[in-house]
């Protein structure tokens, strides 16, 4: 961290903030060569995992990346369906650019998904939302208070335009706001409700669960988070919200048992995809060094084959792409992930081996371990 990087981009040593991080990214998305050779080397590292399609957030605008999209898909050598979503950072909500990029960006391998939108932090460091004071902090809710009207102001704003709106919410009274704020707008929709969604997740209210499931309120989660912590050991949730609410934490079969239509994703730069890494985490509950033994809190996982749903058909559906691609059906897209086991007959102490050997984009082969292709 040197002082160029304090004053211009206003970095600080204990902070790597969303807005520091977008005027970086605005000086370094210049030089459009560079943009694009790392856009595609990006890709190819993402076909060798078996990634046909992404959901990308940019910041603002997403003045960088866009134009290189636009090129690549014009030339016919966009190698995966890209999926964004704009999220104010250095600027207010800019809906004359959604209806822009609404209209603009509707083909079957670049599409305009709406706005992201970051309600509270995170319940690890107490910067999560929550109704009960934390486990370990107690008379705290938050450390860091959400503007919960101006948030209000933006997701209403986009719902009267059609814009959809992914909420990411932590602790349970800013999910609890999330569903309150999707549930009014679809109240005055009624039947033309628009398919908006909550991302992360890591601390529902089970009433809330099944407000979501009501509204049909998607829900974005990833799976792989489990794994940031290294072993049940040093896992925080039990310190943080108390030994008789850990359960609580990623509860992916309350969400199925309240038919919340559910995606999985990536959270990067956490992590790099990995469908069998979301299995070993969300089916079989487990952590890094494999314990505790039994799972984590089994009761709360997701069968495999809701997993495969979830990044597959689900993620589709809730991109509006279910009638070109998600399921293997005649007439629909060769989108095609092939690895080298059955997924849903491996054990727990295989699954994390499992390797892509095939990856098919719209019928053009984008990975192929036999070849080394990719």
């Amino acid at each position: 961290m040197n002082k160029t990087a304090q004053q211009k981009y206003q970095f600080a040593p204990d902070q790597c903030s969303a807005e520091s991080r977008a005027r970086l990214l605005n000086d370094m998305m210049q030089d459009r060569a560079l943009v694009r050779q790392e856009f595609l080397d990006f890709a190819q590292m993402l076909a060798k995992r078996g990634v046909t399609s992404i959901k990308d957030i940019g910041f603002d605008r997403h003045s960088g990346l866009l134009p290189v999209l636009e090129e690549l898909e014009a030339a016919g050598e966009l190698p995966l369906r890209v999926h964004f979503a704009l999220e104010p950072v250095l600027q207010p909500i800019d809906i004359p650019a959604g209806l822009q990029y609404k209209e603009q960006y509707q083909g079957e391998f670049l599409r305009f998904q709406g706005y992201k939108l970051m309600m509270d932090g995170v319940v690890a460091d107490h910067t999560g939302d929550m109704l009960e004071p934390y486990a370990d902090m107690p008379g705290v809710t938050t450390l860091r208070p959400v503007d919960y009207e101006a948030i209000e102001a933006a997701v209403q704003a986009a719902d009267s335009y059609g814009i959809k709106c992914c909420l990411t919410a932590e602790g349970d009274a800013a999910i609890r706001k999330a569903v309150d704020l999707i549930e009014g707008c679809n109240r005055k929709r009624g039947e033309q409700r628009i398919r908006h969604s909550i991302s992360d997740l890591e601390y529902p209210h089970p009433d809330d669960i099944k407000r979501m499931g009501e509204n049909g309120i998607f829900a974005e989660v990833y799976a792989q988070i489990l794994l940031l912590n290294p072993s049940y050991e040093d896992a925080y949730m039990a310190a943080v919200a108390g030994k008789e609410n850990e359960s609580r934490f990623y509860n992916y079969k309350s969400m199925l048992e309240a038919n919340v239509p559910i995606t999985i994703g990536t959270d990067l730069p956490l992590f790099l995809t990995s469908v069998p890494d979301s299995l070993y985490a969300a089916s079989y509950r487990l952590f890094p060094d494999g314990s505790p033994p039994g799972g984590w809190n089994p009761g709360q996982g997701m069968p495999a084959s809701e997993v495969l749903k979830a990044w597959t058909v689900n993620g589709a559906r809730h991109c509006g792409m279910e009638e070109c691609t998600g399921t293997l059906e005649v007439g629909k897209a060769a989108d095609i992930a092939v690895f080298d086991r059955n997924l849903l007959d491996t054990t727990a102490t295989g699954i994390r081996d499992t390797h892509v050997i095939l990856t098919i984009s719209a019928g053009r082969i984008t990975y192929d371990a036999s070849r080394n292709e990719g």
